[in-house]
Parts: structure tokens; sequence; C-alpha cells
């Protein structure tokens, strides 16, 4: 699927179109909406979890069930309805961000 939205992109003249992939079509870029990386750090750190436990610990931004409605078409999240939890792929993932945000701690450490 994708979607093309008119506008003034820095790099784009006002009035052409850019095309946005979908979000399970861009790798990596998939994770670089606001949030979601921290919704699956949250939920690496504190297990299958509901919605107002992560919206309390991460945001109460109007956009958070898009976030996990993106993860979950990730297939980093899944839900039982009541408690969302990572998926065997979310936690291989969280895995790595948790040891990318572990060592850029130690890096900025006097």
């Amino acid at each position: 699927m994708r979607t093309t939205e008119r506008g003034s992109h820095p790099s784009k003249p006002f009035g052409t179109e850019m095309t946005y992939n979908h979000p399970t079509d861009r790798g990596i870029d998939s994770l670089d909406q606001r949030h979601l990386m921290s919704i699956i750090l949250f939920l690496h750190e504190n297990g299958p979890s509901g919605k107002m436990e992560i919206y309390d610990a991460v945001s109460r931004n109007a956009s958070m069930p898009k976030r996990l409605g993106a993860l979950m078409e990730l297939n980093i999240l899944d839900s039982d309805g009541n408690l969302f939890s990572l998926t065997e792929i979310g936690r291989d993932i969280a895995v790595k961000l948790s040891d990318i945000e572990d060592r850029l701690s130690m890096e900025h450490r006097p």
C-alpha cells in the first residue's frame, strides 16, 4: 500500500508528490515513527502490559493506538485483547535495541 502526499518537503518543490511506502515495506525505517522503540523497550523491560500501562509509561498521545497497531502489523507485538506482548521477532528486536541503548549510555558517561 502506498500513500501520496502533496506538500512542502524540504527537498521537494511545492506541488510535487512525495510517495511513502507502507511501514512494512521500509525495513528498519518501520521503527522510525515516534514512540515505537519506546513501546518495544517498555514491553521488553516490563513484560505483557495493558494499553493504559503502556500509555502511562510511554505517552498519552492520541496516536498511540495507531502505534500499537503498526507494531502488531509488523509482527513485533501481539495482543490477546487485554495485554500486549512482544512476539519472538519483537523480543529479538528488543534485545538489540536494549544493547544499543546500553552502549550509547556507556559512551556518554563521564
